[in-house]
């Protein structure tokens, strides 16, 4: 199951130590205690660990100086007044946790360990649970789950002729699904307080708690929020696409990204009860790979079911991928680009590492094709239109475009936005680098319009000013194309900076 939002949750904002008050009364074990209140909803922030700790029983690791404490469990009087606080921290394979227990009896239970002293986290309807001396439930026993425990000072198990400290136990639990940053997910946490009979069971006279997060003390239901902060403040976004939006068969997808953020970016699309689909070209410089990037954005071309799919209901995550898993979707993708043929993908068949930054819920509309993605413009003197064409006209194949200006020191382009998701720099004659012709306040073009097969799909022209730079990046480009005849355009994070858009229109190719 994937964890995103739900908008039936709002959590509260985190402090930094959430306190849960006791709930429960000590008793024999002929009458296990339950919580006798729920708490009040409570959301606990699990920060990003940029180093995994170190799993060996031990609080020495710097993350968890960093993580925000939560006493989740206060055990009556009868009990010694134990505590247990929980610590947790987070990466793309691992949900993290410290307990820390205070406890003056350490004791367990040989034949019912589930009832000896012991810290447990239920994610969904799966728990993670450690019992002392070393039992672990059925969560830990997955693979590459790992658990440690130390006794803390002198403590020593079972034995009740001492006074204890406590314990410390460590987990690393893999993620059970896909971790996500756009919301709040179901969590619990658990304590059990055996005390005054070592190693045995809870039968007279075991004093005997038990308590948890949510006040229930069961391991069925997980009430409470944690909340995973991602390793910097928003930083992987849609720029273009909103919840509720309705979208074109083929759409131009673009974000911004953070510098710092490294991991391959994938954007998935999954019809409403449907198998899930990576997206990604099967053709130029990145095919079959994940999104491409360029002054602080992200890119990729997207599509939404098939023709016949007007009204469809699509998710749309917005996902990174750690190294791994980048290149074992890349294979796939390319396999399936090879074969012509994309099955799709369950969650069980997407690799570890993949994290969701973003989920929408959109519906398909009647267009085949979207608008042209948003540019990242600057802001540059001059003016420029089009005057030959105007927005909605029918243009032919091959023309000539035209248009006045007054440009002052920058340079007149001219792009066509294809329907194959890219723009295209117009050229007099790109091979001797001749571009746009500009005399006394007019200028002119020859543009050519996609592939002669084209007919009747939207085109988009813009008339950009661009400074020495941007010029000069466009005029590299098509002495590079014209000498390897190919012409490749460019996607809009691969556009140069120093470009101001001055007009813009859409025309259907006749």
């Amino acid at each position: 199951k994937i964890i995103g939002v739900d908008e039936t949750i709002t959590p509260e904002p985190p402090t930094a130590t959430a306190t849960i008050p006791p709930r429960a009364t000590a008793t024999t074990a002929a009458s296990l205690p339950t919580a006798t209140a729920v708490p009040l909803p409570t959301t606990l922030a699990v920060v990003w660990a940029a180093q995994p700790p170190v799993i060996d029983g031990r609080l020495d690791d710097t993350l968890w100086n960093q993580t925000l404490p939560l006493t989740f469990a206060v055990h009556p009087d009868a009990n010694d007044n134990s505590s247990a606080v929980v610590r947790l921290a987070w990466d793309a394979y691992f949900l993290y946790a410290a307990f820390d227990v205070n406890d003056t009896h350490v004791e367990s239970a040989a034949s019912t360990p589930w009832d000896g002293d012991s810290v447990s986290l239920v994610l969904n309807d799966q728990e993670y649970r450690y019992s002392l001396p070393n039992d672990r439930s059925d969560g830990l026993s997955a693979p590459n789950a790992y658990a440690a425990a130390s006794l803390k000072g002198t403590t020593s198990l079972d034995n009740s002729s001492d006074r204890d400290s406590g314990y410390i136990v460590e987990m690393q639990i893999p993620w059970p699904f896909i971790p996500s940053t756009a919301g709040s997910l179901a969590a619990d946490l658990l304590s059990v307080d055996h005390d005054q009979n070592p190693g045995g069971t809870n039968a007279a006279p075991t004093i005997f708690s038990k308590l948890s997060w949510d006040g229930d003390g069961r391991v069925d239901t997980a009430l409470q929020q944690i909340e995973l902060r991602p390793m910097t403040p928003a930083p992987l976004t849609f720029l273009n696409l909103h919840n509720s939006d309705t979208v074109a068969h083929n759409t131009a997808l673009v974000g911004e990204v953070a510098p710092e953020m490294t991991d391959g970016i994938w954007v998935f699309v999954e019809p409403l009860g449907g198998r899930i689909y990576p997206q990604t070209p099967c053709s130029g410089e990145n095919m079959a790979g994940s999104a491409l990037r360029g002054n602080g954005r992200w890119e990729t071309h997207t599509r939404f079911g098939g023709e016949a799919d007007v009204g469809a209901v699509f998710n749309v995550r917005l996902l990174t991928a750690a190294p791994a898993a980048d290149q074992e979707l890349s294979a796939t993708m390319l396999s399936w680009c090879q074969n012509a043929l994309f099955p799709g993908l369950t969650l069980d068949e997407l690799p570890p590492g993949l994290i969701e930054y973003q989920r929408l819920v959109v519906t398909r509309n009647s267009d085949s094709y979207g608008p042209p993605p948003p540019l990242a413009e600057t802001t540059l003197a001059g003016t420029a239109e089009i005057t030959s064409l105007s927005d909605g006209d029918t243009a032919p194949h091959i023309f000539i475009l035209s248009g006045t200006a007054d440009p002052g020191a920058n340079a007149i382009w001219i792009l066509s936005y294809n329907p194959n998701g890219r723009f295209y720099p117009q050229s007099t004659n790109p091979c001797q680098n001749l571009h746009t012709v500009y005399d006394e306040g007019h200028w002119q073009v020859p543009v050519s319009l996609g592939l002669t097969e084209e007919v009747g799909k939207p085109f988009h022209l813009y008339v950009v000013l661009a400074d020495a730079q941007a010029n000069a990046f466009f005029d590299q480009k098509q002495a590079e194309w014209c000498a390897a005849g190919d012409y490749p355009g460019l996607q809009s994070v691969q556009l140069p900076p120093g470009i101001e858009v001055k007009a813009h229109i859409a025309v259907i190719r006749n």
